[in-house]
């Protein structure tokens, strides 16, 4: 059977060579295997405008996909499954023929062959994956310590080797950064920087990606997004000059109306996110953690999405497994109340106290779970 797949497989990229040869220079293919899918359909998705490009069948014998699109430059896409494997992110350039491996029961193993793009960008997901792994066990032992009372200095050793380790992941990527050929790395790169909250020196490499990259269209985006994203850690904007939080009004899940003033008497954290922000998503395990910790001492969340489809937001509030408030008026970038707190990148946020008065703005990582610690202390 497997002697037959790889037959097959192998026809299908003889087959869309064979295509490539006499079609547009901007069209590309992606020949795939999938490994223990069940007879579903396969989207293949644009990143930035959520366009459907092509979609194809797959059955749960032979496990084979062919998909096509074309671009006139680099850039993502995501392989949306509708029954088992959630999305598959990836780097698409013009001309590529690209050979995908992707086992639906292991996001991780995942192979690519054929694209210097998409190898690039898989290989640093795997890399921020594995050092995403590492992060986690140390500060999993950090809170085991704190919870248990453990010795005040060998708590500070794992802090220390805690952080001596972001460092060394900060440089590793920041290299990366400036060597990679892939924009859409490079942007993701950048991403990963602020769900980290590394925004400390990135003058230089932004510069020097504006210079690399000045015939794309795509990292330009990025980086103009990252600027504000970095000039909103290091402000409060225009808000530096309001007591209170602005008013929020909009449709919870069940299409009922809702307002921010609801929630006065309770610190509540304002996050802005949407389904398709891979940062914001990034985020949520260590924002569920909290929540759950700090949810029964007079704290909530109020999430507001930037979607605009309806299915996408609820889909990703429960695979996420988000059980606080959330509203959107899935108007996307338009939202109401984006524009009136003046957001322009997510993930964002605010931290309220119970009068309504905007206390912290852009709490990443460990930093909410600090500032709730000092409050609550």
């Amino acid at each position: 059977m497997l002697k037959v797949r790889f037959s097959l497989l192998l026809i299908m990229i003889l087959t869309s060579l064979l295509a490539k040869s006499q079609d547009d220079r901007g069209s590309f293919y992606i020949n795939g295997y999938l490994k223990n899918t069940p007879s579903q359909t396969v989207y293949l998705i644009n990143f930035r405008n959520k366009n459907i490009v092509d979609s194809a069948k797959v059955s749960s014998t032979e496990g084979l996909i062919m998909l096509s699109g074309s671009a006139s430059e680099e850039r993502s896409y995501y392989l949306r499954f509708s029954k088992k494997g959630g999305i598959l992110v990836l780097a698409i350039a013009p001309k590529d023929s690209l050979v995908l491996y992707h086992d639906l029961d292991n996001y991780w193993e995942t192979s690519i062959k054929g694209a210097v793009a998409a190898k690039e960008f898989l290989n640093f997901n795997l890399a921020a994956n594995e050092q995403g792994k590492r992060l986690r066990k140390i500060e999993s032992k950090i809170d085991s310590m704190e919870n248990i009372g453990a010795n005040e200095d060998d708590i500070n050793v794992e802090k220390n080797a805690l952080k001596l380790m972001n460092i060394a992941f900060h440089k590793q990527n920041k290299e990366l950064a400036y060597k990679t050929p892939s924009p859409v790395t490079a942007s993701f790169i950048l991403a990963n920087f602020i769900i980290r909250n590394e925004l400390d020196d990135l003058e230089d490499l932004l510069k020097h990606l504006e210079s690399k990259f000045s015939r794309s269209s795509y990292l330009p985006e990025t980086i103009s997004t990252i600027k504000s994203k970095i000039k909103a850690s290091n402000t409060i904007n225009d808000f530096s000059a309001v007591t209170y939080a602005p008013e929020i009004n909009a449709l919870d899940l069940k299409g009922q109306p809702f307002n921010l003033k609801s929630l006065r008497g309770k610190y509540v954290l304002i996050e802005f996110w949407a389904s398709w922000c891979k940062p914001c998503r990034a985020e949520f395990p260590i924002l569920v953690k909290t929540y759950n910790e700090y949810k029964d001492r007079n704290f909530t969340i109020l999430g507001v999405s930037l979607d605009s489809g309806k299915e996408d937001w609820i889909e990703a509030i429960k695979t996420d497994n988000l059980t606080w408030i959330h509203v959107s008026d899935l108007k996307g970038w338009k939202s109401a109340a984006a524009q009136v707190y003046k957001v322009n990148a997510i993930p964002q946020n605010f931290l309220i106290d119970p009068e309504g008065k905007i206390i912290a703005m852009n709490l990443r990582g460990d930093g909410l779970k600090k500032k709730l610690k000092e409050i609550f202390k």
